[in-house]
């Protein structure tokens, strides 16, 4: 699940700004979702285990934007789920 402000739409389709933790880019990702609350969103496919997605500021974004993630998701090379940045 990821906060609903991370959700973006682009030609009707949802989608999320996932960055590159080696470039610092940031790239749309349309996204399959499973339910949404009032609060989250529940993807079930687009995304990959690991992957750092923009959770605040989306509508701001364009691809290839740079973003600045905090010191301790950049130097994350893996996970286990999604990580979100602000």
């Amino acid at each position: 699940s990821l906060p609903l402000n991370a959700l973006t739409d682009i030609g009707g389709r949802k989608a999320v700004y996932v960055v590159d933790r080696t470039t610092s880019k940031a790239a749309p990702r349309l996204i399959e979702t499973g339910g949404v609350t009032a609060e989250t969103v529940k993807v079930v496919g687009g995304l990959k285990p690991g992957e750092v997605v923009v959770t605040g500021g989306v509508q701001f974004l364009t691809d290839g934007m740079d973003v600045r993630l905090p010191k301790a998701v950049a130097q994350t090379a893996f996970a286990d789920q999604p990580q979100t940045s602000r």
